[in-house]
């Protein structure tokens, strides 16, 4: 995809959804193109740029289950499997302590 091209689609996207601000990168083997779109703040009408964080809160969640579902549906992960991380990353031990008199 061109920079114009994802330029164009950010742009029709945001503009169909109602989106006021993003931001998308595309990497492809070693070219990398970003585009952006809109306000960052609607309060200040700040634009946004290549380099807008977000704050996605929890989205993550939505996110982190929709790429697990779809590793399950490859073949890649297994439902009822234990992650990697439950069998193979060290227990959680407490790093504060009450010291208190």
């Amino acid at each position: 995809m061109m920079d114009d091209e994802l330029q164009e689609f950010l742009d029709a996207t945001a503009a169909e959804l109602g989106v006021p601000g993003a931001v998308v990168g595309v990497i492809d083997r070693d070219r990398e193109v970003i585009a952006a779109t809109g306000v960052a703040a609607v309060d200040t009408g700040a634009a946004v740029t290549a380099r807008t964080l977000f704050q996605i809160g929890s989205t993550t969640k939505t996110f982190t289950g929709t790429v697990a579902m779809h590793l399950v549906e490859s073949g890649m992960l297994g439902i009822r499997t234990p992650a990697p991380c439950s069998t193979s990353c060290p227990s959680s031990t407490p790093t504060a302590t009450n010291r208190s008199r």
